[in-house]
């Protein structure tokens, strides 16, 4: 399966490749483990090998699919692993991008609303100016100073 494969698949999918990669490996070593208690307990036929030599031809052949099916086994967790990551360092980039924006977007409401209010009350200090020197031309209220 090629890499563009692999990064079309699911997660579940990719779950049940690993699931699948392991049930092999695990057939593997059983057998591996089975073949080595025949070769401890002297159970390896001479007639089915021929000879010594061929029966260790046979039993390398064993281990070294043993060894390959590991290795693929191993690959393919990296694999999935660096996939993953990849997948985890794109939503932690977009998460930043959205609270960059709210943050963004908080601030403006902030200083626009900043401005309504100090407007406001801009108005309103010179709304009651006017009131005062008002007052104070009557003679009723004395302007205080500010």
């Amino acid at each position: 399966m090629t890499e563009k494969e692999l990064r079309k698949l699911n997660r579940a999918e990719l779950l049940e490749m690993l699931i699948s990669q392991s049930k092999e490996v695990e057939e593997l070593r059983a057998q591996v483990s089975e073949l080595k208690k025949k070769l401890d307990d002297r159970e390896i036929c001479i007639d089915q090998a021929g000879s010594i030599a061929e029966a260790s031809v046979l039993l390398n052949g064993v281990f070294e699919a043993a060894q390959a099916a590991a290795q693929q086994y191993l690959e393919n967790i990296q694999m999935l692993s660096g996939r993953q990551e990849q997948i985890c360092a794109e939503m932690e980039r977009k998460t930043k991008e959205r609270c960059e924006a709210m943050e963004q977007e908080a601030s403006e409401g902030v200083e626009k609303r900043w401005a309504e209010i100090s407007g406001r009350l801009e108005d309103f200090y010179n709304e009651h100016k006017g009131l005062r020197e008002l007052l104070g031309v009557t003679g009723q209220i004395p302007i205080e100073k500010q």
